[in-house]
């Protein structure tokens, strides 16, 4: 998976899906000694 590591010190954790970039969100974020973890739904490969 992916990291990306911000300048404010953030960092990022992505799938590599579409979805993350297209919607701007990431699967995990670290910020500082916090871990947010996103919520996933199922979808399938034509959209439905």
């Amino acid at each position: 998976m992916p990291v990306r590591m911000l300048d404010d010190g953030r960092v990022l954790l992505d799938s590599g899906s579409p979805w993350e970039a297209r919607m701007g969100y990431s699967r995990a974020v670290r910020a500082g000694p916090v871990i947010h973890v996103a919520g996933c739904v199922g979808i399938e490969r034509d959209g439905r």
